[in-house]
């Protein structure tokens, strides 16, 4: 569901429509898009737990209303007993257990986005996840969808799918999605009183309960019990850090900003940057269009073995379980988050005292002769080393005109396919003047040169596959984007979320 208003004061957009409505009251009510952004991701957080929450980290571009941008990096980090030895030869160890776990980054990074662009109180910010934890949201299409596409084997039979998920094994999450052996049916309730009983303390205490107190050594412990190294120290001494952002010129109009690594903005770029050299455009879905898209997509992600934690890896820049976030407030704050545990439910490990979810980012790392999750090839740069933070597919975007106003902001989940989604939704917008609800409609294609195959939306299946070879036909992309834009001349907003989900949608005020 998309929204437009014109002459409006704000407007945001997730996955999830009520989540974008939360925000949306918390800019009516004089918040900045700093204040919106943190409450809509922690919503989203709190019904979403399988792919985002306080339990990971992300990045954030900001533009602030003098048109400075910004870029923080609260990307989840290894804790200092972890070794590229404790992996090799062991594959799914990065994925499931205690081992998987990274220093979740998301609440130092919610906490500074508050102090330095803040309007109203930490705690009135939380309120709205603290009740829906409370007092329940619903089990929706969009979830139960996910679950049977994502924790039931591919070779589980027919009639008994459900069955073979291993959510019906897990001590917590059992409890909460299933009954009598069985998922929920649509509609039913989920509740999080232990998640809520958090949130409470992380309103009224701060990051600190969380890095320091008593939720921090419910996290170690829960760590410890799954075979992990994570000490109290880790999170004691975890710090967002602000990146410089990176930008390019493209074909005089426009000018996009993202993040620098390791996030993959530069990867973004770099695949945008190749097609500002075609003056001409064939129109979406063309031949001649697509054939460029994959190519560029093909270098970028060529590039993209180079990068890793420039703190660990000197090199110069060129996620499934993911969100992404965009607010843009009335006073010309514009804010693009991707935030993740990365895959599916993380680690799986969920802390028995207080119901958070832990990434897995450590499947993000490379491992010596091992490809990970998304089939990137293992790269030196990206080895896994004690503090050191995993390269991510997150490159969350802001767009300005050539006058230097902003235009569009936005972002996605999935994986590898993060940047894919991301070059096509900001071309659909500035090549052909696509309002955010065309541009993430229009058909997807993915190209990560390993492994050598190219994926298609069945809806591109006319004009492409006579000029491909490996091509392989999805039936539903594999991304999850938002947006919001701005015309400068009207004061007309829009916004919308991923249109290929049931309850996605951006809200306008």
């Amino acid at each position: 569901m998309s929204s437009t208003s014109s002459k409006s004061h704000g407007a945001v957009a997730c996955e999830l429509q009520f989540a974008s409505d939360i925000g949306a009251q918390i800019l009516k009510e004089g918040g900045s898009a700093a204040d919106a952004i943190i409450a809509t991701a922690l919503a989203v957080g709190t019904v979403a737990s399988y792919h985002s929450g306080i339990g990971g980290g992300g990045f954030a571009i900001v533009r602030q209303p003098d048109g400075t941008c910004r870029s923080f990096d609260f990307r989840s980090a290894a804790p200092a007993a972890l070794t590229s030895s404790m992996f090799i030869g062991k594959p799914g160890t990065t994925g499931v257990g205690g081992l998987s776990v990274a220093v979740p980054g998301e609440l130092r990074g919610f906490d500074e986005l508050h102090k330095r662009f803040g309007k109203l109180p930490w705690r009135r910010l939380f309120q709205p996840s603290i009740e829906l934890a409370k007092h329940g949201f619903p089990f929706n299409e969009d979830l139960l969808k996910l679950i049977r596409n994502r924790t039931v084997p591919a070779d589980a039979p027919d009639s008994d799918r459900d069955s073979h998920s291993w959510i019906h094994q897990h001590s917590i999450l059992s409890r909460m999605y299933t009954k009598d052996g069985v998922f929920l049916p649509i509609g039913a309730t989920l509740i999080r009183p232990k998640f809520a009983h958090a949130l409470e303390l992380i309103a009224e205490h701060g990051a600190d309960i969380f890095y320091e107190g008593q939720l921090a050594q419910g996290i170690v412990d829960a760590v410890a019990a799954g075979a992990g190294v994570m000490t109290m120290d880790d999170l004691k001494n975890y710090k967002v850090r602000e990146t410089k952002p990176l930008s390019i010129n493209y074909k005089g109009k426009f000018k996009v900003i993202s993040p620098s690594a390791p996030a993959s903005g530069g990867v973004f770029l770099l695949a945008l940057n190749i097609l500002s050299n075609y003056p001409d455009v064939g129109g979406p879905g063309s031949i001649i269009d697509s054939h460029r898209m994959i190519e560029s997509l093909k270098f970028a992600f060529a590039h993209r073995t180079l990068l890793g934690d420039p703190g660990f890896a000197r090199e110069s820049s060129p996620d499934h379980g993911t969100s992404n976030i965009v607010v843009a407030d009335s006073d010309g704050l514009v804010i693009s988050i991707t935030t993740t545990i990365t895959l599916w439910w993380g680690s799986r490990i969920v802390v028995p005292s207080s119901d958070i979810v832990l990434n897995d980012s450590i499947e993000d790392f490379s491992v010596e002769g091992q490809s990970n999750h998304f089939g990137y090839l293992p790269t030196p740069a990206n080895y896994v080393r004690g503090n050191k933070r995993p390269l991510s597919s997150s490159s969350p975007f802001i767009i300005e005109d050539s006058k230097g106003r902003f235009r569009y902001g936005g972002g996605a989940a999935g994986g590898s396919r993060i940047i894919s989604c991301n070059v096509q939704q900001a071309r659909n917008f500035m090549d052909y003047g696509m309002s955010p609800s065309e541009a993430l409609a229009h058909h997807r294609l993915h190209d990560q040169i390993a492994p050598d195959e190219t994926h298609l939306e069945i809806g591109l299946r006319i004009t492409l596959p006579a000029v491909l070879m490996s091509t392989h036909f999805l039936p539903e992309a594999e991304s999850v984007g938002c947006g919001v834009s701005y015309d400068p001349e009207t004061g007309f907003y829009q916004a919308e979320g991923e249109p290929r989900l049931v309850g996605s949608g951006g809200t306008v005020i």
